[in-house]
Formats: structure tokens, C-alpha cells, sequence
């Protein structure tokens, strides 16, 4: 299902930022307003994480196990805390 930002409700915006790109030729990215999506072990994983400061955080949410958890690192390298926070 494709959804343009002209479509957004609050009812379907939840399951628009899930909701992963496709470029013009088909080809699925991981990546979905905001969130990196993907799948690992046959389960949903949604990340954002982001730096400011000398300080990088990643929150990873676990949808269907319905828990998430969140890296904060002392560190402005957001390529190091991706990496934790990435299975």
C-alpha cells in the first residue's frame, strides 16, 4: 500500500512510519519515514538513533516481542552505537 503525506491521519500514521520506501524500480529499502526497518530472525526491528553534543543514541524498538530498549553512549560516533544497536 502506497501512502503519500497528503493521505496522513493520525489513524494510519502509525502504520505509515513503519511502512518501508520502494524505489521506482521495486527494489525495497530499509528505511521508512524516519525509521530504519527491517527484519531479523523473522522478527520487525525499528531503530532511529541520532548525535548531538558528544552524545549518539539509538532506540530500537522489537515489535513483535512488544519491548524496545534504548542505547545512549558517551560518544559522538553514531556509527559505533548503530552497531549495538543493530542484530
Amino acid at each position: 500500500m502506497r501512502m503519500e503525506p497528503s493521505h496522513v491521519t493520525i489513524s494510519n500514521a502509525d502504520r505509515l512510519v513503519h511502512l518501508a520506501g520502494h524505489l521506482d524500480d521495486g527494489t525495497r529499502l530499509d528505511y521508512a519515514w524516519a525509521l530504519g526497518v527491517r527484519e531479523h530472525a523473522g522478527r520487525r526491528i525499528s531503530r532511529h538513533g541520532g548525535r548531538w553534543a558528544g552524545l549518539s543514541a539509538q532506540l530500537v524498538r522489537l515489535a513483535d516481542q512488544r519491548s524496545s530498549f534504548v542505547i545512549i553512549a558517551l560518544d559522538d560516533d553514531e556509527d559505533r552505537t548503530a552497531t549495538l544497536a543493530t542484530p
